[in-house]
Parts: structure tokens; C-alpha cells; sequence
């Protein structure tokens, strides 16, 4: 055993195990420094445990319980204040750039497409494509604000 192993082991005290025990005997009983520290650690233990409890100051636990619930008084006032502002928007504004966008987009082929199918009476591949991507668009469009709400009220925003 390591003369670092026994002081952490005689610190620990009566909590150790007889075989761990039986070691550390052996080796105070071969290592004088090891005995000199014990002797040395069991003096000052004795010594400590005989002085006397020192008196709080009259106050002080309830200066001290005053001035905790005060510094949480504040921190909670001021995080209450910030939070609406970094709340932000409901819905974030390049969510409203991307609805902008589409709907520009969408129109842009919808248009087209309508007369195209005004003029000839038959949907051909690329008429279906223009209104499958419009009711796809409409539908994301239509949903994504309802979906990032409830998202942020399920995080607790």
C-alpha cells in the first residue's frame, strides 16, 4: 500500500471494512511517517471536536433569509421582463418572406396553367404538375403557421 493510499484511508475513519482495516495497520505498523500523520490527524480531530460551537450573531439567519428572497424577488421580476421580448413574433418573419415568395410563385404558374386549360379543355402532364404544386403550396401555406404555433406552446414559449 502507497503511504498516499493509508492517509486517505485513515481520513475516512471507522467506515472501513476489516480486511481494508487489517492493512492499514500493517502498514502504520511498518511506515513511521504514515503512524507520525495518524497520530497527528487523530490529535487534531480530538482537538477540534472539543472546541465549542461558535454563536451566530443575533440577525444574521434572518438578515440572511431577506436578502436571498429579495435577490430572488429581482431575478424572477427581471426574467419576467425579458421574456416577452425574446418571445418574438408568433410567427417568424422569414416564415412570412417564404409565404410571400410561394404565393408569388404559385401565381405565377397558376395563371398560365388556368389558361392553358381554359383554351384546350384537357389537363395535360404539365397542368396536373401546376395544380398538384398549388394545392401542395396552398396546403403548407395554410398549415405552417398553425404548426409552428402549437409547436412553440407544446416548448413552453
Amino acid at each position: 500500500m502507497r503511504c498516499q493510499d493509508d492517509e486517505c484511508l485513515i481520513l475516512k475513519g471507522c467506515g472501513l471494512g476489516p480486511e481494508v482495516r487489517a492493512e492499514v495497520d500493517a502498514h502504520l505498523a511498518r511506515c513511521s511517517r504514515c503512524s507520525d500523520w495518524r497520530e497527528f490527524w487523530l490529535a487534531l480531530h480530538e482537538r477540534v471536536s472539543r472546541m465549542p460551537t461558535p454563536e451566530l450573531p443575533s440577525g444574521l439567519a434572518e438578515s440572511v433569509r431577506r436578502a436571498a428572497h429579495a435577490e430572488l424577488v429581482f431575478r424572477s421580476d427581471k426574467q419576467a421582463a425579458r421574456a416577452p421580448a425574446e418571445a418574438g413574433p408568433a410567427v417568424p418573419g422569414f416564415i412570412w418572406a417564404a409565404f410571400a415568395a410561394i404565393t408569388i410563385l404559385t401565381l405565377g404558374f397558376l395563371i398560365p396553367g388556368v389558361q392553358d386549360f381554359m383554351e384546350n379543355q384537357k389537363f395535360t402532364l404539365g397542368t396536373v404538375l401546376v395544380l398538384i404544386l398549388i394545392l401542395q403550396n396552398t396546403l403548407t401555406l395554410v398549415f405552417a403557421p398553425v404548426v409552428l404555433r402549437r409547436q412553440r406552446h407544446f416548448q413552453g414559449g
